[in-house]
């Protein structure tokens, strides 16, 4: 979980374009679960904290599901199991998430969705990712897949973004979405402008739920 007031939050602001904007107005209809987990870590109607996706993912767990949560940052991973310790639900490992990803696919219900969300630190990363996507639908066809990548206004990142996602459409996948969300007007020496999400196998209803609500943020 993400503290609003915290040094890093106040430095960004990223979240005065984002979740405030939503907390704050009266947004549509189809962000009504989303804001619902958001209401759930500030009960008090105050906008201070901010989960980070594992604990959106934990929040959408039917009893039957189950979470599978792989952290190599020592310091990340004991957030994860300062967070979710004694979950029977959810499981654990100090591990490279595309190692991890092997071996637990395919899932033993034949369902199943995969978020990716790597740093995109060093260039090797996005080759990383196209690779271990290849890998992952020969094993798991049927699986939903979605990848974050940042939207870099730096010539040589943002290319290799765009090559990714290009790679990416040419999966074995069933259909895509590439959904993309950014601020406009920034500087190229600004760096990260906005995020996309590479979603392969998508949900039938996803297209038309984002055609509902990203309307709101233009």
């Amino acid at each position: 979980m993400y503290a609003l007031s915290s040094e890093q939050s106040q430095k960004t602001q990223e979240y005065q374009a984002g979740i405030k904007t939503l907390w704050e107005a009266d947004a549509p209809q189809v962000f009504d679960d989303y804001l619902e987990i958001i209401r759930g870590l500030n009960p008090d109607g105050k906008l201070s904290k901010y989960p980070g996706s594992p604990w959106f993912v934990r929040q959408c767990l039917r009893e039957s599901d189950k979470a599978r949560l792989f952290e190599l940052h020592p310091q990340d991973f004991e957030l994860l199991l300062k967070n979710f310790r004694g979950d029977r639900q959810v499981k654990m490992a100090k591990e490279d998430g595309f190692n991890g990803l092997k071996s637990i696919l395919p899932p033993p219900p034949k369902r199943g969705l995969v978020v990716i969300d790597p740093p995109y630190e060093q260039a090797k990363e996005y080759d990383l990712v196209v690779k271990n996507m290849e890998q992952a639908i020969k094993r798991f066809a049927t699986g939903v897949y979605v990848i974050w990548y940042p939207l870099i206004n730096r010539k040589t990142k943002q290319s290799l973004s765009e090559t990714m996602v290009e790679k990416l459409k040419g999966q074995n996948a069933n259909s895509y979405l590439d959904v993309r969300l950014w601020v406009n007007g920034r500087d190229e020496d600004e760096g990260m402008y906005g995020s996309g999400l590479m979603i392969l196998n998508p949900p039938w209803n996803l297209k038309d739920q984002l055609n509902e609500g990203l309307p709101f943020f233009s």
